[in-house]
């Protein structure tokens, strides 16, 4: 018997731990195991023990009846996943170290479990080894952590006993879902404090949507210096709610944009937030203006085979409505750079509508290997006699000494080069959309 469908991918995502995951699907409630393997992270399921998973849809309890969706209990009570920590079978640990009463009493009142944390727990900052977080059972034994692993701890024991919990969305401090709402866990009278609403919003005619952490930030002054308030890696500005919940205070914002020739440049603001001062964070990202140039010319009588189809077609015909990337690969570490940074901006490349062409002496990237639903959807396979930069290009004027692979060029609907980069560089998909921004208004 081999699975089909998503216990397939998931197997196929543990690599060499799918004997783990091959197990569970003898589990009872196969239902429940597929909801619990949706939560994990590729690197969880190559990682995680039988032992760790199994402990974690046996105790996953459910103590709160009103929950806003399936998806809400399997993100915020069975994940076991509460940060960066190393997994661990902390459930049944936790319902046998506390007894039912503190269960039941912590189910109405969230402060006993805060109680007991600050009366049998001590905070040191500095003892943890390269600060890594500690295991929400090697917290409980070693009595000895710092506040990272404390609050993990905190949202681990709370999801044993049921009840959803999470850390704080760019704050990363515990929260506990109760009464139909995120109530802000304390550890010290100081933490006390309201929330303010904020959002993001971008008004600039840009190629792409600004991401975060890669073209703005916001972080909190925090005795003297400056925290990041951690939200996902590369999140869309408008994927934010419309409103964020942070804590009064100095905060510093920060926009940026990266530069063909690598440099940067920032935007910061100060700015005090609070009851009297919320609102709006007005993404603005510093702007020089790069003016395209003739930089080259492609060979627009070279033909060029589709993988898939077989059918040559001529690079002129392949440029000449709105322009076209043409990217010169060899197969290897670069072109899977990117090929894994595109599907984030599919979208953008999409709206822009022209051919997007790997080329290659060989179909090594048939379009069958192209995963159509996450690549840009007319980025297309194709091979040509030799995949060599003198057979492409024709006139050019930059030279090129070594096989600094990939060879990228954006070419308008003439067949002229007028954007070109060699080998890998951080942000390509972002280059090339700021590029064919310029070139769609030409």
């Amino acid at each position: 018997w081999l699975p089909r469908g998503p216990e397939k991918m998931f197997l196929s995502a543990a690599k060499g731990n799918f004997e783990t995951i091959f197990k569970l699907m003898d589990y009872p409630d196969q239902d429940k195991v597929l909801r619990l393997f949706h939560t994990l992270a590729d690197k969880d399921l190559r990682d995680a023990t039988y032992e760790t998973l199994l402990d974690h849809l046996d105790h996953s309890l459910v103590i709160i009846d009103d929950l806003p969706s399936p998806k809400f209990f399997d993100e915020y009570v069975l994940a076991p996943r509460i940060k960066n920590e190393m997994l661990s079978p902390y459930r049944s640990f936790f319902l046998e170290e506390f007894d039912e009463e503190f269960v039941s009493e912590f189910k109405n009142n969230p402060e006993v479990l805060v109680d007991w944390i600050n009366d049998n727990i001590y905070i040191h900052e500095t003892f943890q080894y390269y600060d890594l977080p500690a295991t929400p059972i090697g917290v409980y034994n070693l009595r000895f952590t710092n506040e990272e692993s404390r609050n993990i701890f905190f949202v681990a024991a709370s999801r044993s006993f049921g009840v959803p919990a999470r850390l704080k969305p760019g704050f990363l401090n515990p929260q506990v879902y109760m009464n139909a709402y995120w109530q802000d866990i304390s550890f010290s009278n100081s933490e006390h404090a309201s929330n303010v609403d904020v959002s993001f919003n971008c008004t600039q005619d840009l190629a792409f949507d600004p991401e975060y952490y890669i073209h703005f930030s916001l972080a909190k002054s925090t005795s003297g210096l400056f925290k990041t308030l951690e939200y996902d890696y590369g999140k869309k500005w408008k994927y934010f709610s419309e409103s964020l919940k942070v804590f009064p205070g100095y905060y510093r914002f920060l926009s940026s944009n990266r530069l063909k020739d690598e440099s940067v440049l920032v935007n910061l603001k100060f700015i005090n937030i609070d009851e009297h001062h919320p609102g709006e964070l007005k993404i603005e990202l510093p702007q020089q203006f790069e003016g395209l140039k003739v930089e080259g010319v492609v060979n627009k009588h070279l033909k060029l085979t589709n993988t898939a189809t077989n059918k040559s077609v001529l690079i002129s015909d392949l440029c000449k409505k709105q322009g076209a990337v043409l990217v010169l690969y060899e197969s290897g570490e670069p072109t899977q750079h990117l090929l894994a940074e595109l599907p984030a901006m599919k979208t953008e490349f999409d709206k822009w509508g022209g051919n997007f062409c790997m080329i290659h002496s060989s179909d090594y990237l048939s379009n069958e290997n192209l995963n159509a639903e996450q690549l840009p959807h007319k980025m297309k396979g194709y091979k040509m006699a030799a995949a060599d930069f003198s057979q492409l290009v024709v006139e050019y004027k930059k030279t090129t000494a070594t096989d600094n692979y990939p060879y990228i060029f954006v070419v308008n609907s003439k067949s002229e080069i007028v954007y070109q980069m060699e080998g890998y560089q951080i942000g390509i998909p972002e280059k090339l959309l700021r590029v064919l921004h310029q070139l769609k208004s030409m």
